[in-house]
C-alpha cells in the first residue's frame, strides 16, 4: 500500500500536481478527523443525558432500580367505617 501512494505521488510530481493532491489529501484527513470528534462529542453528550435520566428516575424511586419499581397498590372499594377505639386504646361511647 505504501509503495502504491508512493507511486502515485511521484506521478504527481511528474505532472507537475504534487501541491494540489496534497492539499486535496490534507482537506480529507481533517475533514475525516472533525467527524470523528463531532461523533465522539454527540456520543459523549448522549450517553451523559442517559445517566442523568436513569439518575432522576432512580432518585425517584428512593433507589430502587426502574426495573424493580412495583406498580402503585390498586384502591379499593370497600368502606371500612370509623374506627371503635382511638390511639389509646379507648372505646367510643
Amino acid at each position: 500500500m505504501f509503495v502504491f501512494i508512493l507511486i502515485l505521488l511521484l506521478i504527481a510530481a511528474i505532472f507537475g500536481v504534487l501541491g494540489t493532491v496534497l492539499k486535496v489529501a490534507f482537506v480529507l484527513v481533517l475533514a475525516g478527523l472533525l467527524v470523528i470528534a463531532t461523533v465522539g462529542l454527540l456520543g459523549y453528550y448522549w450517553f451523559r443525558y442517559r445517566m442523568r435520566d436513569y439518575q432522576r428516575r432512580i432518585g425517584r424511586t428512593g433507589g430502587a432500580p426502574p426495573s424493580q419499581m412495583s406498580s402503585p397498590a390498586p384502591s379499593s372499594t370497600i368502606d371500612v367505617g370509623e374506627p371503635l377505639r382511638d390511639d389509646r386504646g379507648h372505646t367510643d361511647p
